[in-house]
């Protein structure tokens, strides 16, 4: 991006990025000061790990280990429980393998 800039100076950016075959937005891109990410956000709505490990305690107990989290999850809304949505299941699921 440096012999964009430097070339622009002469012929302009449009044209420096033409005889260079580069995005003029990839140009203004570099330009931008990259913001630091501290850290992701965590929803505060996100499961805590003491619910994750409830929720895989229900799906790998005897009753429910050969059964698909929308079966567990039909299972335990007839009995009154809810423990989170079976899609949720599924991610947990994938989460620890």
């Amino acid at each position: 991006m440096q012999s964009a800039e430097q070339l622009g100076e002469h012929i302009g950016v449009e044209a420096a990025c033409t005889v260079l075959s580069i995005p003029r937005s990839s140009l203004y891109r570099a330009r931008r000061p990259r913001a630091k990410c501290s850290s992701p956000k965590i929803s505060p709505r996100a499961f805590s790990q003491a619910e994750k490990i409830t929720v895989r305690q229900e799906l790998n107990s005897e009753r429910f280990q050969d059964c698909a989290p929308r079966e567990v999850y039909a299972a335990l809304i007839d009995e009154g429980r809810y423990l989170c949505s079976w899609r949720s299941m599924y991610r947990i699921l994938a989460e620890n393998e």
